[in-house]
């Protein structure tokens, strides 16, 4: 199993101010600070919730040796960018050809046509950095992020520094079913 490390978080949220701010019928600024901290909390929540990256984020994969198929444990992939090893005298090397991205099923696959190279024995020997995120946001998590800041916003109490001490509601659960990712 290898390791995933943020490289470049999401440059926005997926839901504005002002959409939470509708959502909870919030008139002024007053709470604008709690609102965006609870936009931060549901995005956070949903992500790891399904596994999904919502926006466009950039992570580091590392495992420790090639496979004829490497599953990348964030999607939806948007791009491979690179991919680089240690090769045998743990010098770093940079893979230019010999991969596909195989973007529906979020993988990396060995070129038919090619062989992987020679790398070190080390662990973590292989680094794939992607892109990950939706191109436009699905409806479904979208609302699934405003039932959630809308039901801690009513239900402070049961919210402490983003964290919510009761289960989300339903709904919200049943709108990110089928964005949910398994085997990571």
């Amino acid at each position: 199993m290898g390791g995933l490390t943020l490289v470049t978080p999401a440059a926005s949220y997926p839901v504005t101010l002002t959409e939470a701010k509708a959502n909870c019928r919030v008139i002024g600024t007053d709470e604008d600070t709690f609102l965006n901290g609870l936009i931060a909390s549901a995005t956070a929540y949903v992500e790891a919730y399904t596994g999904c990256s919502i926006e466009a984020q950039t992570w580091d994969y590392t495992i420790d040796a090639f496979a004829d198929e490497i599953e990348l444990p964030r999607g939806p992939l948007i791009s491979v960018d690179s991919i680089t090893y240690l090769d045998t005298a743990n010098d770093a090397q940079t893979l230019a050809t010999g991969w596909l991205e195989d973007l529906p099923g979020e993988r990396v696959l060995r070129d038919p046509d090619a062989s992987w190279p020679a790398i070190s024995t080390r662990k973590n020997a292989v680094t794939i950095q992607f892109t990950s995120g939706y191109d436009t946001v699905p409806a479904s998590i979208k609302q699934a992020i405003l039932l959630l800041i809308g039901d801690w916003f009513r239900n402070r109490e049961n919210t402490i520094l983003g964290q919510t001490t009761s289960e989300p509601p339903h709904a919200v659960t049943a709108l990110l079913t089928n964005h949910r990712r398994y085997g990571f």
